[in-house]
């Protein structure tokens, strides 16, 4: 017969802790959008400071029927006007000819919240100017 000793007394640790996971971001809000036909700009404004590091111009549409009849993509160019605000250069990628102007963005335009990552879930044929 086989006796094994018996295993000595080992000190319980405390209890593993997983890795903290942070709260998702708070959802980033759009507040100010104007569109100015005469230069190919759209200058978008948020509630708080964002960073566009990932920011993909080509999810982001504006529609313009009165001025131009034009569909833009904000592919181009962007300047940071303030650490809310930036102004994307617009590309022509088609034609529209409804008399209005609006903007269509979806929540792949990788604009992010610089403090905590919330997201900008996009919007859709929203009337421009927007404040």
């Amino acid at each position: 017969m086989l006796v094994l000793p018996p295993v000595p007394y080992r000190r319980r640790r405390g209890r593993v802790k997983g890795a903290s996971v942070p709260p998702p971001g708070v959802a980033l809000m759009l507040v100010y959008a104007y569109y100015d036909e005469n230069v190919g700009v759209l200058r978008l404004q948020f509630d708080r400071a964002i960073n566009i590091a990932g920011l993909n111009g080509a999810a982001i549409t504006v529609r313009d029927g009165t001025w131009d009849q034009t569909t833009y993509n904000g592919i181009s160019a962007v300047s940071v006007i303030d650490p809310k605000t930036i102004d994307l250069t617009l590309v022509p990628v088609g034609t529209w000819s409804v008399d209005e102007e609006t903007l269509t963005a979806t929540a792949h335009s990788g604009i992010v919240a610089a403090n905590d990552g919330g997201t900008w879930a996009g919007v859709a044929n929203l009337a421009l100017p927007f404040s």
